[in-house]
């Protein structure tokens, strides 16, 4: 009777396994592909997958052009900081700031690099989406003890600016930049 009991449960028991099983596997990580407000919102970076590596570049700044008390004053920002001289007259934006990063089976993009044209330094570099729906990338120098993370949040759809503020100078589609009206 107690094996009867059994047979008539088995089935039930197998069709519930595979639910089970897929409920405890884990999802797969988060896209980092798509727009991203840098730590302190004064950038949008674009994201995207190039040959199942990530590439990066600036697509609109809060602040595009040199403030008054700067030599440069009233410039669009180029990359005057970049140690290679053949290289300070790029504009800032439609810089590429990240390249490298595969995906590995932690979940993490690992491998890359990213640079900081505030002060043309070049660093190695990982990144992950978190839970939260952030982005932590973390630049170092050798160890990834030696570094620093920041959080990057992503933009809204609709917005192409740092927190919804307009710049004077946005990316054409073409992925030139337009210069402000005199």
């Amino acid at each position: 009777m107690r094996l009867r009991s059994i047979l008539r449960c088995l089935p039930w028991f197998l069709l519930a396994l595979p639910g089970a099983t897929q409920a405890a596997s884990p999802s797969p990580p988060a896209s980092p592909v798509g727009r991203w407000i840098t730590t302190d919102n004064q950038a949008i970076v674009e994201i995207v997958l190039i040959d199942h590596r990530l590439v990066g570049h600036i697509v609109a700044l809060t602040e595009p052009l040199y403030p008054a008390d700067d030599p440069d004053a009233g410039k669009v920002k180029f990359d005057r900081e970049n140690p290679d001289p053949a290289q300070r007259a790029r504009p800032v934006i439609g810089l590429r700031i990240l390249e490298g990063l595969t995906l590995r089976e932690s979940g993490r993009w690992e491998g890359g690099t990213v640079y900081d044209p505030e002060i043309g330094t070049t660093y190695s570099c990982k990144l992950r989406v978190t839970e939260k729906g952030t982005l932590d990338l973390r630049g170092f120098w050798g160890l990834s003890l030696f570094g620093r993370t920041e959080v990057w949040t992503r933009a809204r759809a609709d917005s192409d600016q740092p927190a919804g503020e307009k710049s004077k100078q946005s990316p054409s589609p073409a992925g030139t930049t337009s210069s402000p009206p005199p």
